[in-house]
């Protein structure tokens, strides 16, 4: 950094890191900064010299307040501004994602329907600006960012602040707020107010060259552009894009008029005109509601609701804004009551309350430690209201949650605060009296259907609501166990303790559906499948004592798990998709069906529809990274999303293992066994970290560190055969004959068992025929071998396995020849290509490297 950039970062070190210049415009230069009071990234924006210089300080710092005000969905908010030795600045949120300028660099047009979703999210956003007085003057698809599946406006307010706190000596510096291509003609000339109807043509402008390619007037210069927007008319869409309904097209060319006079009167008038003509659903605006003007808390008349329960207040507004997607953090109750039962058992209760909606997206408890990990606090530290705005903060949350339970002779009053987490203040607040512990569950349902409406979701939908006791368990110690289990799971990894967990809570309700879900999948996944099976079938049999959302996919990892039918688990988990589009696990789901009957795109696609929907989901981050590690060939990818990762959780002990392997693919041995070795230091009981790291020494030369490596992945998994052949290899090389033939007679006497189950096994074959050839018994290797074959057609697995075989042998063409079979075949394990002991003398040999090659995407 030079200049200004280095005089501002010695102004503001003690508040902000600057990491580098990430873009520039007419107005600012934008830094990438650290913000070291909250440890989180922001777009740190510096305005230019000159501007700053016909602006002052303290107009451009009084009048950038109002911005700070502006509380919406699709508005990026301002966090910061200030002078720093004569620099103004002013920080926001550094958003993940990219712009609408660069999607259309890209792909030049957009589809109608997502060009319209768009323009209906920003329109939403300048509506709701209009009606504070602020007119955004430079919405252009640079300032337009794509967070997700969503549109949000940056730099919002930011030139009527500069306009209004400097607009005399604007001319004198000869700066105009606004872009030439978007801007409109009255802008353009400086003549008369600018107000709403320049934003609207300038709305126009990027709907416009969203669905034609370009901007709706083009010149080789400004001074041409200015004179053709103010004589000639816009261009009809309709003409230059077909499939385009007359509905938009009228609507576009009102918009568009020279004259302020003749367009919509509002943004929001510009979209009734488009989705009142019936074009499609998808083109309505969304739904308007009510926004939080101030915390205030109001009587009501009291409700007396089953002799059990009272509604004591609720917050000033019926509705708060909120948009389909949004997260909603919910902190650990305050509990008040010492009644430790209650410190678990209610948390779990309103979540899955929360859970019954289809609108409402809660921010999942693994997603909460790994934003406490990255705060350097225990993921286990209690996610407070202060906690739970931190988090928010950081990671985009809408709303806070932030719920209470008091307890005064034998009565209780559970209490709820809406927080938005950049107000002080709660935005709504809310709070119910309960006759007794008993009747605890039926308040929070009653707390959860009021959350719901207060965020506005239809009245039918939240009457669709299943009471708690009728869709978990009535009972709160089972409850609590249930919870600790999920926290097992969550905070430790420990699946150990979370299954003892779940027995006890099955042991407190038999009838527990969830836990029995919860265990077999747990007993499915780590410890015995059948009993995980009879667990999942106990869930299935008790389908009524579940929610809507888990009965489904309890009944989809039962046709996928217990009764292997794929067909039936993808319609049925296709249907949880089509309720519940804001979940991931049953998109992770899909993934896992499709990458098991081979349809590799169409699994990495629906691990990446989970990804776009939590960002954090480890689930979909392994499926998608090994898919491309391992079968797609797809390395620098599988690097990009492995480091992805790692920002989000780097406290994942598998986001360290596929770092390693795409490290390795790459020859940095050094820098692969150091990622394996801290997967190994988060989860030693994973076998292929060591196996991983094993492979990284071994290749570096470093044979003693990679037999030990292969001791622990032995420690980790008994019965691994792979583990023993490399290990006797390396033990071979050491001059330990005794130890190598002992260590090969383990793997022979495995197989040799799987085999007398399975004599089929064309892989399990293979593998006999390389221990065979190990152990020197070349005939009895040749027959294992043409058993291998017999399988039509033959495995990929088997033929690889069957070259490494003809390595041993000396045969070098003959193992070329089989490995260009199995790539034929389906072979796509590239890095298994390259790690593989018995293939190392092949690194010279031309048909190799034309094959490694031809693997990697």
């Amino acid at each position: 950094m030079e200049g200004f950039g280095e005089r501002l970062r010695h102004a503001l070190n003690d508040r902000y890191r600057l990491e580098g210049v990430i873009g520039e415009g007419g107005m600012a230069t934008v830094y990438l900064a650290h913000d070291l009071r909250h440890d989180r990234d922001v777009a740190l924006k510096v305005l230019r010299p000159e501007l700053a210089q016909a602006v002052g300080p303290e107009r451009f710092l009084r009048e950038i307040k109002i911005t700070a005000g502006l509380n919406h969905p699709n508005i990026l908010p301002l966090l910061d501004s200030g002078d720093a030795d004569g620099l103004l600045y002013y920080v926001m949120p550094f958003v993940v994602g990219e712009s609408l300028r660069e999607r259309l660099d890209r792909e030049g047009q957009l589809p109608l329907e997502e060009a319209l979703r768009i323009t209906a999210e920003v329109a939403d956003a300048l509506e709701f600006a209009h009606e504070q007085g602020v007119v955004h003057r430079d919405i252009k698809p640079g300032n337009i960012l794509l967070s997700g599946r969503h549109a949000v406006v940056a730099d919002f307010g930011i030139a009527r602040a500069v306009t209004a706190a400097g607009a005399e000596r604007l001319t004198q510096t000869q700066l105009a707020m606004g872009t030439p291509s978007y801007m409109s003609p009255e802008q353009m000339a400086s003549e008369g107010p600018i107000d709403a109807r320049s934003d609207l043509y300038s709305l126009a402008c990027v709907l416009f060259e969203m669905l034609a390619g370009e901007p709706p007037h083009v010149a080789r210069t400004a001074r041409a552009l200015v004179a053709k927007r103010l004589t000639t008319p816009a261009p009809s869409i309709g003409i230059l894009r077909d499939g385009v309904p007359a509905t938009v097209d009228d609507a576009l060319t009102r918009a568009l008029s020279t004259s302020a006079a003749d367009r919509f009167a509002t943004v929001g008038d510009f979209m009734r005109a488009i989705a009142e003509a019936g074009a499609s659903r998808s083109l309505e605006p969304p739904r308007r509601r009510s926004r939080a003007r101030g915390p205030g808390v109001v009587g009501l008349a009291a409700l007396a609701v089953a002799a059990t329960w009272l509604i004591l207040s609720v917050g000033a507004t019926e509705s708060l804004a909120y948009s389909d997607g949004e997260w909603i953090l919910i902190t650990e109750f305050d509990n008040t009551t010492g009644d430790t039962i209650l410190d678990k058992s209610l948390d779990a209760a309103f979540v899955l309350a929360l859970q019954q909606s289809r609108l409402i997206k809660v921010f999942p408890a693994a997603r909460i430690q790994q934003t406490l990990r990255r705060m350097t606090l225990d993921a286990r530290t209690r996610v407070t209201d202060a906690v739970g705005r931190e988090i928010a903060q950081r990671e985009g949350v809408r709303y806070v949650l932030a719920p209470s339970v008091i307890g005064i002779g034998g009565r209780y009053t559970l209490g709820l605060s809406v927080l938005d987490p950049v107000l002080e203040d709660p935005v709504h607040t809310m709070s119910l009296r309960v006759g007794s512990r008993a009747d605890l569950l039926g308040g929070l349902d009653e707390l959860a259907s009021r959350v719901r409406r207060t965020l506005g979701e239809s009245r039918g939908a939240v009457q669709e609501q299943v009471p708690l006791r009728d869709v978990t368990t009535a009972s709160l110690p089972a409850l609590r166990q249930f919870s600790l289990a999920s926290d097992a799971l969550t905070h430790l990894n420990d699946v150990a303790e979370a299954r003892r967990l779940l027995r006890n809570a099955i042991e407190i309700d038999s009838t527990f559906a969830a836990a029995h879900a919860q265990l077999g999948a747990i007993e499915i996944d780590f410890f015995d499948p059948e009993v995980g099976a009879r667990h999942l079938s106990r869930a299935l049999a008790d389908v009524g004592r579940l929610t809507e959302y888990e009965a489904t996919m309890v009944s989809g990892l039962h046709a996928d798990l217990v009764e292997g039918d794929y067909a039936r688990a993808t319609a049925i988990y296709q249907s949880v998709v089509d309720l519940y589009p804001n979940r991931p696990a049953p998109h992770n789901n899909l993934g896992w069906i499709a990458w098991r009957e081979g349809r590799l795109a169409e699994a990495a696609e629906a691990y990446r529809r989970a990804l776009d929907i939590d960002r954090g989901f480890n689930f979909a981050y392994g499926g998608l990274n090994r898919l491309q590690l391992f079968h797609l060939g797809m390395l620098d990818s599988a690097s990009v999303l492995a480091r992805r990762q790692l920002t989000v959780d780097d406290a994942f002990h598998w986001a360290w293992n596929h770092l390693g392997w795409t490290l390795l693919g790459s020859d940095s041995l050094d820098a692969a066994a150091g990622a394996f070795r801290r997967a190994i230091s988060l989860n030693g009981a994973e076998a292929e970290h060591h196996r991983g790291l094993a492979h990284s020494l071994r290749l570096a030369a470093s044979v003693a560190e990679a037999a030990e490596a292969l001791e622990g992945a032995l420690r980790a998994d008994s019965t691994s055969v792979t583990s023993r052949i490399e290990l006797a290899q390396l033990l071979r090389g050491q001059g330990d004959e005794g130890g190598a033939r002992r260590r090969l007679e383990e793997a022979r006497a495995l197989l040799e068992r799987q085999l007398a189950s399975s004599p089929d096994a064309a892989d399990a074959h293979s593998l006999h025929s390389l221990v065979l050839s190990e152990l020197g018994l070349p005939r009895l290797a040749t027959d294992a071998a043409e058993r291998a074959l017999e399988a039509s057609p033959p495995s990929e697995i088997a033929l690889f396995n069957l070259a490494r075989v003809e390595m041993l042998r000396g045969d070098v063409p003959a193992a070329l020849t089989y490995l260009e079979r199995a790539v034929s075949a389906g072979f796509a394990d590239v890095l298994w290509m390259l790690a593989c002991p018995e293939l190392q003398p092949l690194r010279g040999e031309g048909r190799y490297q034309a094959l490694v090659e031809s693997m990697v995407r």
